[in-house]
């Protein structure tokens, strides 16, 4: 995404509903975009 975008879809909270109901998250990892998270490899 750019930062003047909006987003078309609420991954997150999809992901937790189906979770809490026990249903199967199809994708379970989305790399960050755009944010300033840093990952630090152990």
């Amino acid at each position: 995404m750019k930062p003047d975008d909006i987003s078309t879809e609420k991954t997150m909270i999809n992901n937790m509903k189906k979770l809490l109901s026990g249903e199967k998250i199809e994708k379970d990892f989305d790399p960050s975009i755009g944010c300033s998270i840093k990952w630090k490899e152990n």
